[in-house]
């Protein structure tokens, strides 16, 4: 879930950065996990299927349409892709943070992100995870 590609070889041998970016990725789901209970909860429209080609993604959402959606890019498709999250509640707000790229998104109403508002940009074979927060 948004961890970086796979090592293989003898742990010893990790940059420093390799390190760095392990931690930070570990720090961040022990995080969602803490703040939304992200492990125990999983969404999947099933729908499209999920291949290495296109776009798709899962939400990862406790009762109440908070904690993380992992989007992830294959190696074709459009770089920049509406995606709906049908898994908030539409009468709520929503604070959106794109955690990989740091970027604030603001406040968006559960309906506008149920009807695909959100709009993301990923380069092919790339990954976000998606951060909805109470708005406060």
């Amino acid at each position: 879930m948004g961890a970086p590609n796979v090592f293989a070889g003898d742990l010893a041998s990790l940059t420093i950065e390799n390190r760095r970016v392990y931690r930070q990725g570990f720090q961040l789901l022990a995080r969602l996990d803490k703040e939304y209970g992200i492990y125990n909860n999983f969404q999947f429209s099933g729908v499209p299927e999920p291949t290495d080609n296109e776009w798709h993604l899962w939400g990862k959402l406790n009762d109440e349409g908070y904690g993380a959606v992992i989007v992830i890019r294959g190696k074709e498709g459009a770089n920049q892709k509406k995606i709906n999250i049908p898994w908030v509640q539409k009468d709520k707000k929503y604070k959106i943070r794109l955690c990989f790229s740091g970027k604030e998104l603001g406040q968006i109403s559960g309906k506008m992100l149920f009807e695909g508002y959100l709009e993301l940009k990923l380069d092919k074979n790339s990954q976000e995870i998606v951060e909805i927060m109470p708005a406060r």
